[in-house]
């Protein structure tokens, strides 16, 4: 018997999972030759697993879809998730874990990473809802078009075109998304628009809701063809690394396990990534619901 979605209280991350080392916060970029002294030092789950971890500490039951490796780094990884009360049994295991090395500065962060983006493909039961970004659900077309007919909602992130293309044909999946995310530089580029309003009302067009995130500026939305602006809370950012994660987990969350409006929705998500931000590392930060007012 198939299930129905409706059902269903599980929550599905898909994408990839990386060993997150982040050091911080600089006075300012790195220099060759010298050698930094910071106050903060941290290694943690990250990618796909922030969103994975920020729902677990919501309370929800959430399954992870990923890659975890299987030497030492990953084994780190997997006791973090586990730890966490993130179901890993979806993973692939492989030989070496995806890294990424974050430096703090100046309120943001620079990386580099040793891995791969390359992902296992969906399968089993339809979750209640399914975070993934376009690339993902591009290349699960068919598993989430089934998922969404037994009632799946789907967030949607967009990614940063390294190649500096932004082609709107990249955006295709977003027709099997029920609202995607795009920060506001790639919603700017993709719309090839300066507002930020009507890049959200541009998303939109592909027949979901878009909600655009701002930083410290907080959000501009298309929500049933409304524009919604919502300020983020005034905090110290020490290390902004996954506080964009953060926001889309409390934002499925707020939607569909707490089933708020969608201004409160916003700002409860806005508070969740500021939260994220006032410590070291992603998921090491995510709140939990006792965290956030209104929650």
């Amino acid at each position: 018997m198939e299930s129905r979605a409706s059902d269903a209280s599980e929550f599905a991350v898909y994408g990839p999972t990386f060993l997150d080392v982040v050091m911080g916060p600089l006075d300012g970029p790195p220099v060759p030759g010298r050698e930094a002294w910071v106050e903060g030092a941290l290694m943690c789950a990250g990618g796909a697993a922030n969103q994975a971890i920020a729902l677990a500490r919501l309370g929800v039951p959430v399954r992870l879809h990923s890659r975890v490796g299987v030497d030492q780094m990953g084994a780190f990884v997997d006791e973090m998730l586990a730890r966490e009360g993130v179901d890993t049994s979806s993973c692939e295991r492989v030989g070496d874990q995806n890294v990424t090395v974050s430096l703090s500065f100046d309120g943001d962060r620079a990386m580099t990473t040793r891995g791969t983006t390359a992902l296992p493909l969906l399968g089993g039961d339809a979750p209640a809802c399914l975070l993934a970004d376009v690339r993902g659900i591009g290349a699960n077309s068919e598993v989430v078009s089934s998922w969404r007919a037994r009632g799946t909602w789907v967030l949607a992130d967009t990614a940063w075109d390294e190649a500096g293309a932004w082609d709107e044909a990249d955006l295709e999946s977003l027709l099997l998304a029920d609202v995607c995310t795009p920060n506001e530089e790639e919603a700017l580029a993709y719309a090839r628009t300066e507002s930020v309003e009507d890049a959200a009302r541009w998303f939109a067009s592909f027949e979901c809701d878009c909600v655009v995130t701002c930083g410290k500026n907080g959000v501009i939305a298309c929500v049933d063809g409304q524009i919604l602006r919502v300020p983020a809370p005034a905090v110290n950012a020490v290390d902004t690394t996954g506080a964009g994660d953060v926001f889309s987990a409390a934002l499925a969350w707020a939607r569909r396990a707490r089933r708020m409006p969608w201004p409160e929705a916003l700002a409860l998500a806005c508070a969740a990534a500021a939260h994220s931000t006032q410590g070291i590392g992603g998921s090491s930060s995510a709140p939990y619901a006792a965290d956030l007012p209104g929650a």
